[in-house]
Protein backbone atom coordinates (compact mmCIF):
# COMPACT_ATOMS: atom_id res chain seq x y z
CA UNK A 1 0.00 0.00 0.00
CA UNK A 2 2.63 2.25 0.53
CA UNK A 3 3.80 2.41 -2.79
CA UNK A 4 0.35 3.19 -4.34
CA UNK A 5 0.32 6.53 -1.75
CA UNK A 6 3.92 7.23 -2.40
CA UNK A 7 2.95 7.51 -6.24
CA UNK A 8 -0.24 9.26 -5.96
CA UNK A 9 1.82 11.79 -3.86
CA UNK A 10 4.40 12.24 -6.40
CA UNK A 11 2.19 12.18 -9.42
CA UNK A 12 -0.01 14.87 -8.12
CA UNK A 13 2.79 16.78 -6.84
CA UNK A 14 4.31 16.50 -10.33
CA UNK A 15 0.78 17.15 -11.82
CA UNK A 16 0.10 19.99 -10.00
CA UNK A 17 2.74 21.96 -11.58
CA UNK A 18 0.75 21.61 -14.56
CA UNK A 19 -1.51 24.38 -13.50
CA UNK A 20 -5.24 25.56 -14.41
CA UNK A 21 -4.37 25.16 -18.21
CA UNK A 22 -5.26 21.63 -17.67
CA UNK A 23 -8.08 22.15 -15.54
CA UNK A 24 -9.64 24.60 -17.91
CA UNK A 25 -10.44 21.62 -20.39
CA UNK A 26 -13.18 20.33 -18.35
CA UNK A 27 -15.02 23.75 -17.34
CA UNK A 28 -14.97 23.52 -13.75
CA UNK A 29 -17.29 20.34 -14.54
CA UNK A 30 -16.57 17.42 -12.09
CA UNK A 31 -17.69 14.50 -14.91
CA UNK A 32 -18.46 11.34 -13.61
CA UNK A 33 -18.99 11.04 -10.05
CA UNK A 34 -21.13 12.22 -7.72
CA UNK A 35 -20.51 14.37 -4.38
CA UNK A 36 -22.21 13.45 -0.90
CA UNK A 37 -21.73 14.75 2.49
CA UNK A 38 -20.84 18.56 1.07
CA UNK A 39 -18.06 17.18 -1.26
CA UNK A 40 -16.52 14.99 1.51
CA UNK A 41 -17.28 11.69 0.14
CA UNK A 42 -17.07 11.08 -3.61
CA UNK A 43 -18.32 8.16 -6.09
CA UNK A 44 -16.45 7.30 -8.73
CA UNK A 45 -17.39 5.13 -11.58
CA UNK A 46 -15.87 1.52 -11.52
CA UNK A 47 -14.75 3.25 -15.07
CA UNK A 48 -13.06 5.56 -13.40
CA UNK A 49 -10.96 3.44 -10.58
CA UNK A 50 -10.14 1.17 -13.32
CA UNK A 51 -8.26 3.79 -15.00
CA UNK A 52 -6.88 5.47 -12.22
CA UNK A 53 -5.32 1.81 -11.11
CA UNK A 54 -3.96 1.77 -15.27
CA UNK A 55 -2.82 5.31 -14.56
CA UNK A 56 -1.04 4.18 -11.35
CA UNK A 57 1.00 1.36 -12.25
CA UNK A 58 1.62 3.26 -15.60
CA UNK A 59 2.97 5.97 -13.53
CA UNK A 60 5.47 4.00 -11.52
CA UNK A 61 7.69 3.15 -14.88
CA UNK A 62 7.11 6.63 -15.87
CA UNK A 63 8.19 8.60 -12.03
CA UNK A 64 11.42 5.22 -12.10
CA UNK A 65 12.85 5.72 -15.71
CA UNK A 66 12.71 9.90 -15.04
CA UNK A 67 14.09 9.68 -11.45
CA UNK A 68 16.88 8.22 -12.20
CA UNK A 69 17.60 10.58 -15.21
CA UNK A 70 16.84 13.31 -12.88
CA UNK A 71 19.46 11.78 -10.08
CA UNK A 72 22.35 11.48 -12.39
CA UNK A 73 21.39 14.66 -14.46
CA UNK A 74 24.75 16.84 -14.72
CA UNK A 75 23.87 20.21 -13.33
CA UNK A 76 20.49 21.64 -11.58
CA UNK A 77 19.39 22.99 -15.30
CA UNK A 78 19.12 19.68 -16.47
CA UNK A 79 17.33 18.07 -13.80
CA UNK A 80 14.49 20.88 -14.10
CA UNK A 81 14.79 19.93 -17.53
CA UNK A 82 14.43 16.05 -16.77
CA UNK A 83 11.54 17.18 -14.48
CA UNK A 84 9.62 19.23 -16.83
CA UNK A 85 9.63 16.23 -19.15
CA UNK A 86 8.70 13.64 -16.95
CA UNK A 87 5.76 16.49 -15.69
CA UNK A 88 4.40 16.25 -19.38
CA UNK A 89 4.89 12.32 -19.26
CA UNK A 90 2.95 11.71 -16.37
CA UNK A 91 0.45 14.30 -17.71
CA UNK A 92 -0.09 12.03 -20.76
CA UNK A 93 0.15 9.14 -18.91
CA UNK A 94 -3.28 9.68 -17.00
CA UNK A 95 -4.88 10.98 -19.65
CA UNK A 96 -3.72 8.19 -22.59
CA UNK A 97 -5.47 6.13 -19.51
CA UNK A 98 -8.59 7.86 -20.08
CA UNK A 99 -8.97 10.31 -16.94
CA UNK A 100 -8.51 13.97 -17.00
CA UNK A 101 -5.45 15.54 -14.92
CA UNK A 102 -8.19 17.29 -12.87
CA UNK A 103 -10.34 13.43 -12.54
CA UNK A 104 -6.77 11.96 -11.30
CA UNK A 105 -6.02 14.45 -8.14
CA UNK A 106 -9.61 14.06 -7.22
CA UNK A 107 -9.63 10.41 -7.16
CA UNK A 108 -5.68 10.62 -5.34
CA UNK A 109 -6.94 13.01 -2.78
CA UNK A 110 -10.04 11.05 -1.80
CA UNK A 111 -8.43 7.97 -1.72
CA UNK A 112 -5.95 9.11 0.45
CA UNK A 113 -8.64 9.51 3.07
CA UNK A 114 -11.10 7.03 1.91
CA UNK A 115 -9.47 3.52 3.47
CA UNK A 116 -13.34 1.92 0.81
CA UNK A 117 -12.00 4.08 -2.34
CA UNK A 118 -8.40 2.68 -1.73
CA UNK A 119 -9.52 -0.31 -1.64
CA UNK A 120 -11.40 -0.70 -4.46
CA UNK A 121 -8.36 0.84 -6.36
CA UNK A 122 -6.02 -1.41 -5.43
CA UNK A 123 -8.20 -4.54 -6.40
CA UNK A 124 -8.61 -2.66 -9.51
CA UNK A 125 -5.05 -2.67 -10.02
CA UNK A 126 -4.97 -6.52 -9.43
Amino acid sequence: MRTFLGISAGALIAVSLAGPAFAQGNSGQQQGFSSQNSGQHADFSKSQIQSFAEAQQDLQSVVSDWQSKINNADSKKQARQYHKQMNSKIISTIKNDGLSVQQYNQIAQASSNDPKLAQRIQQAGS
